[in-house]
């Protein structure tokens, strides 16, 4: 008797008719609602099909593509999303990250019918019944686990040539997304923990792309602010090229409001006047950000501000080029979704949705708004806020760049005068204070 298909769903609000609609006698269902676990589950697991919901806050999709291939070759993945997604998705699927989209809401027997189908194609091209796929079986085993939503392994990962091994050791894998792959690793010279980014080679191929990484690079390593990771060096070893950087522990803005459903106006004003502390610092270096989104926030252990991937424009322009992938389009301003070069009021634009986030713990826009209606200047709406604040937000999103603050700090200095606050009093520099924004939150009965 030939093993059970396993069929991992991700989906952030799991309902039971959808197991139920996938189980059968001869599949495993295994559902987990986080990015972290997905990530657990793709790496520890031979995975038949992987039903991936797109709304799944913080998803890395190519990083987790990239694991269930590796770990699963011939995995069938189904995206699943509401009208937003739909663009993504078929940009995923365009570029072989992926095998099909389901809308929401779908049926039972929707969701039914599409599993069955993928299963036939993974049993033609990975041949289930045949036992754990030749290129993970012939692997390393190395037993593994899940250390603060990261997937650890107790063996050292070898250099493979990709860094100076007179001066660095790889010892794990920290993430793979759509530019690299990001590796803990020993600095042996100073013997303190990094982080290593290793870049993708095709991504380097032009040398005009090259040599506008190595300026960004340049600009980045001149930024040196207590809210901005830091980056070491830009290197170069065996044709593979690599970014050193800040190695900090702790969970992204994404996480912690997820964790608590939304935050209390004290956390979300200390966090904004942090970010707008960092960013004003780095706009008056001309950097700008680009990418600002709760996934590029975070919050250390010791609760301090962290905002992370700065200095790679060009790597993430190149990907766009090469894959099509769009990005998270809610937080781009209407300029950035028309592919116009942004000043800092891009980032406003951006804190500003992420500062809404942080108070009500979803998007500005109603679930069903599609990529092409963003992209057409539809405007967020802030009605449920007290109107003073939402009038901030409705300057801060402006359609036209030149109707919002001028910079990050006028912006949040409006918002926090709104709330009784002057942004002065606040000291960055102290850790941050995170709350709830639920009153009398219960722990829920298992």
């Amino acid at each position: 008797m030939s093993a059970p298909a396993t069929i991992l769903v991700l989906d952030p609000q799991p309902v039971s008719a959808v197991k139920k609609a996938l189980d059968a006698p001869d599949r495993l269902v295994v559902v987990v609602q986080t990015p972290a676990l997905a990530r657990h589950a793709l790496g520890t697991m031979v995975v038949a099909l992987w039903i991936c919901d797109l709304n799944t806050p913080g998803v890395e999709v190519q990083s987790l593509v990239s694991i269930a291939k590796y770990t699963s070759p011939g995995i069938q993945i189904l995206f699943t999303g509401t009208k937003l997604m739909a663009m993504k998705a078929d940009n995923l699927v365009k570029h072989g990250h992926g095998d099909g989209f389901l809308a929401r809401p779908f049926s039972a027997l929707d969701i039914r019918k599409a599993a069955t189908e993928a299963l036939a194609a993974y049993a033609k091209t990975a041949g289930a019944k045949h036992g754990r796929p030749k290129a993970a079986a012939d692997a390393t085993p190395q037993r593994r686990f899940l250390e603060n939503g990261v997937l650890r392994s107790e063996s050292r990962i070898p250099t493979m040539g990709g860094v100076d091994p007179e001066h660095y050791t790889l010892l794990d894998l920290i993430g793979i997304g759509g530019t690299g792959s990001v590796f803990l690793a020993q600095d042996k010279f100073l013997d303190i923990e990094v982080a290593i980014k290793l870049i993708n080679q095709n991504l380097l191929e032009d040398a005009d792309v090259l040599a506008s990484l190595k300026d960004e690079a340049r600009i980045a390593m001149q930024l040196s602010h207590q809210g901005i990771l830091r980056t070491y060096s830009f290197s170069s070893y065996n044709s593979s090229y690599y970014i050193v950087m800040e190695l900090v522990r702790g969970q992204t803005l994404r996480d912690v409001i997820i964790e608590n459903e939304r935050l209390s106006a004290t956390s979300a004003c200390g966090i904004l006047a942090a970010c707008a502390n960092a960013l004003d610092y780095a706009h008056g270096k001309n950097v700008i950000h680009n990418d600002l989104k709760p996934e590029n926030i975070f919050i250390t252990e010791s609760s301090e501000l962290k905002i992370i991937d700065f200095g790679t424009a060009t790597l993430k322009n190149r990907a766009k080029e090469l894959n099509h992938i769009v990005g998270t389009p809610e937080y781009m301003s209407p300029e950035q979704l028309r592919g116009e070069i942004c000043g800092p009021e891009a980032d406003v634009y951006a804190l500003a949705i992420i500062t809404y986030l942080m108070l009500v713990g979803r998007f500005p826009f109603p679930v069903d708004t599609t990529a092409e209606q963003l992209l057409a200047g539809i405007q967020p709406d802030f009605h449920i806020l007290p109107e003073p604040l939402a009038d901030v937000l409705r300057r801060a999103t402006a359609p036209e760049a030149s109707f919002r603050h001028r910079s990050v700090g006028e912006f949040a200095a409006d918002f926090l005068r709104v709330c009784g606050l002057d942004i002065h009093s606040i000291d960055t520099s102290q850790p941050l204070t995170i709350e709830s924004g639920v009153s009398n939150r219960q722990e829920s009965a298992t």
